[in-house]
């Protein structure tokens, strides 16, 4: 499986459960998460990566930075990463 297989499952995911999304195609700062979606009024985004494989430190610091403003962003590597997440909100 490739990382842009797991994005594509979250985001359909995400629109059969009423949320809005897009896949981060180019963004002007890198290190912005893949998916960037809103659930039920929340803020939320994710870092698509494959099993065992990391963010960069841009990355995770960008993940800070979004939960620091009151946003849920993580690192998931499988739609079911992703569920968790999501289904808690």
């Amino acid at each position: 499986m490739k990382e842009s297989d797991i994005q594509a499952s979250i985001l359909k995911y995400v629109k059969a459960i009423g949320g809005f999304t897009f896949k981060v195609m180019t963004a002007n700062t890198s290190g912005i998460p893949d998916v960037i979606c809103c659930i039920n009024g929340k803020f939320v985004a994710l870092e698509i990566k494959l099993p065992g494989k990391n963010a960069t430190e841009l990355q995770k610091y960008k993940i800070s930075e979004i939960q620091k403003a009151g946003g849920i962003a993580s690192v998931v590597t499988s739609l079911d990463g992703a569920k968790e997440i999501l289904n808690s909100l």
